[in-house]
């Protein structure tokens, strides 16, 4: 998470420990490049080299759950239309934690202006993301979430906060999916900020909404009879 340009699997350690001792699956974090050092598509690239690693290390794709928050949720909603609309294995499910739909936060600012996250603002975070993609970039078709031409995808697990500044982008991107006629559920927790699942000393909530992504992937992911189960977070 963190608008492609901070953060880290040691920052976000306490949150995947956490889904790690809920799920009873291991998390397997991704540390991929930021910018503005590196730019898109830097992100995505290692992603899709983190998804490749494991394949070839003799996961299976129809038993890991990619998931990530933010930018995050962002990166594994576009691994997984990649990974669809080249036809190749899916993963089990996706989870997007207050996932980034649209880079220029279109939606997100005006929705900021009505109630503000108290956690970050929109036009902070636009400034961050036009550090990972321009305003040109921004069109590129590996950015977009769109699901036409697609012919299946996993299902999806969103989350948000009512407080959120992306709550218009999980609505969008949890309409699109349906609208796709793929299953997709959308949760949105009153009273919570953005990504409030990482604050697990702070929010009580957080640990109820850590229960129900370990509800989803159990209801999502095959019995595990091996260590070949992982969650990956992106």
């Amino acid at each position: 998470g963190s608008g492609y340009a901070i953060c880290s699997s040691e920052t976000h350690r306490g949150l995947t420990s956490h889904l790690s001792a809920a799920t009873g699956l291991p998390v397997f974090s991704i540390d991929y490049r930021l910018s503005p050092t590196h730019r898109y598509p830097a992100a995505p690239q290692d992603v899709r080299g983190a998804w490749e690693w494991l394949i070839a290390n003799g996961r299976d794709p129809a038993r890991i759950v990619v998931a990530g928050d933010s930018a995050g949720g962002h990166l594994a909603i576009t691994l997984a239309l990649e990974l669809a609309r080249a036809g190749e294995p899916l993963p089990a499910a996706v989870v997007a934690l207050s996932p980034i739909l649209d880079l220029s936060m279109t939606a997100a600012i005006p929705r900021d202006r009505i109630e503000r996250d108290p956690f970050a603002a929109a036009v902070v975070a636009r400034k961050l993301l036009l550090t990972y993609a321009d305003a040109e970039a921004q069109r590129d078709e590996g950015l977009r979430i769109d699901f036409r031409g697609v012919h299946a995808f996993p299902p999806v697990l969103i989350h948000a906060g009512s407080r959120e500044m992306l709550g218009a982008d999980c609505t969008e991107l949890a309409r699109r999916i349906r609208g796709a006629g793929f299953e997709v559920e959308h949760r949105v927790w009153p009273g919570q900020m953005h990504v409030f699942q990482a604050m697990t000393v702070v929010f009580p909530e957080s640990h109820v909404a850590i229960a129900d992504i370990a509800r989803f992937v159990a209801t999502h992911l095959p019995v595990a009879k091996s260590n070949l189960t992982a969650v990956a977070s992106a």
